[in-house]
């Protein structure tokens, strides 16, 4: 071969070396990208299998916390049936024990009773008021307290004592005389009669006693009514249901009169078994849209509750016929009440267990209320009176004229009459004049022609210029203390 050829041929083995090392470098490059792909591939892998292994892990977790919960579910159910299957037990036992509950109220209430019963029929108790203005420049020392009983009277040359139910002093709060009169009210609740009447001489602190002012100083009518509302939320444990209607009268000058209807006038007639006032017009007050439509004088909102709105209107009521109720100043009373008041509230309760069905008819002020129960065929009739009776005056000491003695005429007129009545039940006259006066007539169920429990409140004015007066209360308080009138009874049919 020439020398040119074996140039050629040499090149040509260069450039076939040489393209051979660049096809083994790109391949070297391409293994080396292949093998990186596979590392990432692996590094993908190894990844998916961590996360498979805690999907799987998480898996087994739910699976072993849906057999718990399934463990637990039938737990559960177990126990959930045995649960119920002790609240049948424990109804049934409520149910015997509301039951007996009934029973032991029923016991308790004839217990109650018994012992109020032998206080006897006609109560009496005496409430001296405090001295008031000028009457404190002068010492009381003709009045004293030998118990809670008894009273003494001084009058310089001769003494005497007076024993009653019960004597609150001066000093006495307006709601320890309500809690000496709550047992009667809690008999009229028993279906019984009940009379508590305030009685005295004007300006000696009957309206006090009844009426009273606001707070601690609320009186005998007031807190009756509250009471009544609120015994009605403790009642509805043993499945009482009450609804209330409420009025307002006064006797004036021999007439009666509705207070809540622009002073209209009344007819009151008096049959063989009870006393009928016609037109007595009643206001509705179990919720808020009753009470919201009667509102007159205090205002209530929509945040207020029921019982703060049963509240409101009672204190309307009270605050109308206050406005309206025949007031004048004497030489004895500068606000001296000329006619007898009456404030009534009706009250429907019936028993959704037992089918009794009651209605009572309570008269604060006056009260008188009206109860009536069916109970297997049974008929009930009470009667709650509140009385708060106009104030005696003589006609010199009060120095009336004109109108004013016609009122006290009246009044006298009303309250000798009720002492004939209380004198005929001393003597035990068959015939009593309950005819003569319309106070008289509408008190009869109080004074012996129906079977009421009842108490009198005697009211005493404290000046010693009063001493006579004081002394004629007492000795006709002594005579109510010593009046039987029978036994208060249930009454049924």
């Amino acid at each position: 071969l020439s020398l040119h050829s074996i140039q050629v041929v040499g090149f040509s083995r260069q450039i076939f070396t040489y393209t051979l090392l660049s096809q083994i470098s790109l391949k070297d490059q391409n293994l080396e990208t292949l093998q990186s792909s596979i590392e990432c591939y692996r590094q993908t892998i190894s990844l998916k299998d961590a996360q498979l292994s805690t999907v799987q892990l998480a898996l087994d977790a739910e699976k072993s916390k849906s057999a718990t919960m399934e463990a637990t579910n039938e737990r559960l159910e177990s126990e959930l049936k045995e649960q119920l299957e002790n609240i049948g037990k424990l109804m049934s036992q409520l149910s015997a024990k509301r039951d007996e509950l009934r029973e032991k109220d029923e016991q308790m209430r004839l217990l109650h009773n018994a012992v109020v019963d032998l206080k006897g029929q006609i109560r009496v108790a005496v409430r001296v008021r405090p001295p008031l203005g000028k009457e404190m420049d002068v010492p009381i020392t003709h009045i004293t307290y030998p118990g809670v009983s008894s009273i003494k009277l001084d009058q310089g040359k001769s003494s005497q004592s007076f024993e009653f139910q019960r004597v609150f002093g001066p000093n006495m709060s307006q709601a320890r005389v309500f809690n000496d009169v709550e047992e009667l009210i809690l008999s009229c609740l028993h279906g019984y009669n009940v009379s508590i009447i305030a009685y005295g001489q004007t300006g000696s602190g009957k309206t006090h006693t009844m009426r009273g002012g606001e707070g601690d100083a609320e009186g005998i009518i007031p807190r009756a009514v509250k009471y009544l509302f609120q015994s009605r939320d403790k009642l509805s444990d043993l499945d009482w249901a009450f609804e209330f209607k409420a009025s307002f009268l006064e006797v004036y000058n021999e007439e009666v009169y509705d207070l809540l209807a622009e002073r209209k006038k009344l007819e009151v007639k008096m049959g063989t078994g009870n006393t009928v006032v016609n037109g007595l017009k009643y206001y509705e007050i179990n919720d808020k849209d009753d009470v919201r439509q009667y509102l007159i004088v205090s205002t209530a909102s929509d945040g207020d509750s029921a019982e703060d709105f049963f509240f409101f209107q009672i204190e309307n009521i009270l605050a109308v016929a206050d406005r309206t109720r025949s007031t004048a100043a004497t030489k004895c009373n500068e606000q001296s009440s000329r006619s007898h008041a009456v404030f009534e509230l009706a009250i429907q309760g019936s028993n959704k267990t037992s089918g009794v069905l009651i209605c009572w008819l309570i008269l604060s002020r006056f009260a008188c209320i009206e109860y009536s129960a069916v109970d297997l065929g049974a008929y009930r009739h009470a009667a709650l009176h509140l009385v708060d009776l106009a104030g005696s005056e003589r006609v010199k000491e009060s120095g009336a004229e004109g109108d004013r003695f016609k009122e006290m005429t009246y009044i006298n007129s009303a309250l000798s009459n009720l002492q004939n009545c209380i004198r005929s039940q001393l003597n035990k006259n068959q015939h009593i004049p309950y005819r003569n006066s319309k106070l008289t007539m509408l008190l009869r169920d109080s004074l012996g022609a129906g079977n009421s429990k009842t108490m009198v409140i005697v009211a005493l004015n404290p000046a010693v210029t009063q001493i006579a007066e004081t002394k004629r209360s007492l000795d006709f308080a002594q005579q109510m203390s010593m009046t039987k009138i029978g036994s208060a009874k249930k009454q049924e049919q």
